[in-house]
């Protein structure tokens, strides 16, 4: 071996092991936890344990759960959940059977102690519009179930798909009945027009809800003849002055006076819908 390759050589082992030196020097050893709840908090902020390591209830595969998706409950919860058996555990998540009748102990453990399953982190939006449904009069229940069909389906349609506007109608319109300005408030939030001298206005506004509705889940909107945008009749409930006056004056320009923000889903059921009175 010649002198500069001897040079390089000693070179190389000098920086990597001063490489090593510097490494050790500079990494921050962490002592193990010697409680449950300093273990627990670690886990919280990602700390590595040993593979063997484990503390109180806590072992090894509980700290990487913990690691890896945090738990929403206390330290206290979470040790009084783990000793529960299936059945107490469904007691306590009640509702979630009816999505998933085999839920097993260790995914009910899970939604639990996080608010959601591995397998669906939608359940408990599901779970509770389960259960607003169920709070509902029969008359609400009805309008509900002309656009989704069943209980089950309104619980689990993903909210992309939901008709926003007229489920929010419909709880206004369950929380008011049987007060006498409920016809007025639901005229003015659905743009529906209310015929003041109508003998029971009570049943002349369900009978208009329940007909515009029924019309909006079966029918497609069309186009006019001379073209522009078409509204659905969810689109039309969940705008404001502006919007509609918006959509007045580019697609029926001089027409804004003949078509007032307060009746916009009458005109739009006329417009964009085949109705059959």
């Amino acid at each position: 071996m010649d002198f500069d390759s001897e040079t390089s050589e000693y070179k190389y082992m000098a920086d990597t092991l001063l490489g090593q030196i510097s490494y050790l020097e500079n990494k921050i050893v962490q002592p193990l936890p010697r409680s449950e709840k300093e273990a627990w908090n670690k886990a919280k902020q990602g700390f590595k344990f040993p593979a063997i390591f484990e503390v109180g209830t806590l072992g090894y595969l509980d700290l990487v759960e913990i690691s890896q998706s945090q738990p929403e409950v206390s330290l206290k919860e979470y040790k009084e959940l783990q000793l529960l058996d299936r059945e107490q555990l469904l007691k306590k998540a009640a509702g979630i059977e009816i999505f998933y009748p085999a839920t097993n102990k260790n995914d009910l453990f899970f939604y639990l102690t996080r608010g959601y399953l591995q397998q669906d982190i939608n359940i408990s939006e599901k779970i509770n519009r389960w259960k607003k449904f169920d709070r509902l009069l029969v008359l609400s229940q009805d309008l509900i179930l002309l656009m989704y069909g069943t209980q089950k389906a309104f619980a689990e349609t993903p909210k992309s798909n939901q008709h926003q506007n007229i489920e929010d109608l419909i709880f206004l319109y369950d929380e008011l009945l049987g007060l006498k300005n409920t016809p007025g408030v639901v005229s003015i939030m659905a743009g529906i027009n209310v015929v003041t001298n109508t003998p029971d206005m009570d049943h002349y506004i369900y009978d208009k809800l329940y007909f515009y509705i029924d019309t909006y889940v079966k029918q497609t909107p069309l186009p006019i003849s001379s073209g522009g945008e078409v509204l659905t009749l969810d689109e039309a409930i969940g705008m404001n002055k502006d919007e509609w006056k918006s959509f007045i004056t580019r697609n029926f320009p001089g027409e804004e006076s003949s078509h007032p923000f307060s009746i916009r889903s009458d005109f739009v059921l006329q417009t964009f819908y085949r109705l059959n009175y």
